[in-house]
Parts: C-alpha cells; structure tokens; sequence
C-alpha cells in the first residue's frame, strides 16, 4: 500500500529514528541525510520503508477505512491519535516514552528552534521540519522536533 503523503508520514516517523539509530538498524549518517532530505521537500522510497511497525500500523487504519493508499488522514490519525495509546504495548524498554508520544501546543517563540506550550511545559523544539511556524501557531510535536503546523479543522478535532 503506498503512501500519498510520503514527507509528512516522513516528519512524523523521523523523530523517533534516533531509536533505530541505537538498535542499529539505520546509521547515524543515514538518519542525517534522511531529516537534511525532508527538510528540503526530497523523499526517496528507502526512507518510507525504514518505518516498518508505522507502515503497518497505518495500513491496517487505511484498510479500516476502506483507502488504497496512506494518505494525510491516515497519517494523522495514526500519529496525533492512535500511536500514544499504541505505544506501551508496542515500545521496548530503550524508548523514552513520554518524548516518543506525539503531542499538540502553541507556539510562543520562533527561529532555530521553537518553544511551544505542552502538556509537558515549555518545551525546546527543532524547526527543521517547520521553518515557517510563528508564534500564535499550533505544531504537533514528536521527540523534539515540530513535525507539522496544524490546519485549523485538525486543530480543532484535537482539541474536542
């Protein structure tokens, strides 16, 4: 099943890269070139496939769904919804759950790096996959990274 949406599903697995990173499954330097890749808008097909338990994930919500393929919705809904509750049952020992888990906030403060308001506080945030976010916005936040800025229909079902 292929996914329509290849850099979002991309900025929101990125962050949790750093895990494989350990385990030794990707490199550091594949990991670097895969953000540096997204950050610029380019995504190759090894990338997609790096994320095996995601891809799974997601593809049962698309069939669920009746979708032929991963699209925007379904990597929503995987990651600002199903993924946390997903997560103790899925996640060994050497991932550091409360910062694996996706989260929402506002954005206080731009540049290099974001601050935004969490459910865990003021948290420091990379923009890399953001650069156009300003405060007064929303970004759904994985690990330390900004993975998006959230429409304001997203926004508000997040929000119910």
């Amino acid at each position: 099943m292929e996914v329509t949406e290849p850099l979002l599903f991309l900025r929101y697995a990125i962050p949790c890269a750093r895990v494989l990173v350990s385990r030794g499954v990707i490199t550091q330097s594949f990991l670097d070139g895969m953000t540096d890749d997204v950050s610029n808008g380019i995504q190759k097909k090894e990338y997609i496939s790096t994320f095996k338990t995601a891809l799974a994930m997601m593809r049962a919500i698309a069939k669920e769904r009746g979708k032929t393929g991963i699209d925007a919705e379904v990597i929503r809904s995987y990651f600002l919804d199903r993924h946390n509750e997903l997560l103790p049952s899925l996640a060994k020992s050497d991932v550091p759950q409360e910062l694996c888990r996706v989260r929402t906030g506002k954005v206080t403060g731009s540049g290099e790096f974001l601050t935004v308001k969490t459910e865990l506080g003021d948290e420091k945030v990379k923009s890399t996959f953001t650069p156009d976010a300003k405060p007064g916005d929303t970004v759904s936040v994985h690990y330390d990274f900004a993975c998006e800025v959230l429409e304001r229909a997203s926004r508000e079902r997040r929000q119910k």
